[in-house]
């Protein structure tokens, strides 16, 4: 029998989909108004972005994978993106930080349940 996929992790990489995409956005609206505030406004997120983005890949690969280690590393990458959070968009990252961390509990409890049988 397959092991049930983490809704936990289908919910976070849904939300970090959602912030990533964003935080793209918002700074796309910015260089539009004026390039120099866009250049520097994108240089100062740059490092969040980053750690937001691996994140986000590792989110997908945990949801689609079924892999424990891709929701572990998906909430260590949302932690280290929320050292690097200049502004106020928390509310965005304490959840799917969360979801992650939860869902590779859930994983390794379903994986074991599948080996058990």
């Amino acid at each position: 029998m397959k092991a049930k996929k983490s809704v936990a992790m289908l919910i976070s990489a849904i939300i970090a989909t959602v912030y990533f995409i964003y935080m793209i956005y918002s700074v796309y609206i910015v260089a539009a108004v004026d390039p120099l505030a866009g250049a520097l406004a994108g240089a100062m997120v740059l490092p969040h972005m980053l750690f937001m983005g691996l994140g986000l890949i590792f989110a997908w690969v945990g949801f689609g994978a079924n892999k424990r280690w891709g929701a572990i590393t998906a909430g260590i990458m949302f932690s280290v993106g929320l050292l690097f959070l200049l502004f106020g968009n928390w509310y965005w990252i304490i959840p799917a930080l969360v979801l992650a961390f939860v869902a590779a509990a859930q994983i390794k409890k379903n994986l074991a349940a599948v080996a058990a049988e």
